[in-house]
């Protein structure tokens, strides 16, 4: 609702957005799906984002044409594929990286 309306939003202060919310508070409107897309993306892009990236993302964005996510990945905490990260050690004996023994750079 507060978002530009060159952006497709409403034009409208964050005063109107905030009641809206407490309004729509009261009954389950679907909005879950679209949270982190208009609570933090779009938020971000607006503050940060190029004229270019504005004009991109913001308008399907607010229209539900887009859902925005944010995935947390650990690796090796069981949700991955086989863990993907770098292997790395140090040898007890030189003190030194074993892919930087031979003075060359481990491919």
């Amino acid at each position: 609702m507060s978002w530009p309306e060159r952006y497709g939003g409403g034009g409208l202060t964050p005063r109107h957005e905030y009641i809206f919310d407490q309004e729509g508070g009261r009954y389950e409107l679907p909005t879950g799906i679209f949270s982190i897309g208009l609570g933090m993306c779009g938020p971000t892009l607006l503050a940060h984002g190029t004229e270019e990236q504005k004009t991109r993302y913001l308008p399907p964005m607010l229209r539900g044409e887009e859902i925005w996510s944010q995935i947390f990945s650990e690796p090796a905490a069981g949700s991955d594929s086989p863990p993907c990260g770098p292997r790395h050690s140090v040898s007890a004996m030189s003190g030194r990286s074993p892919a930087r023994r031979s003075g060359r750079r481990a491919r």
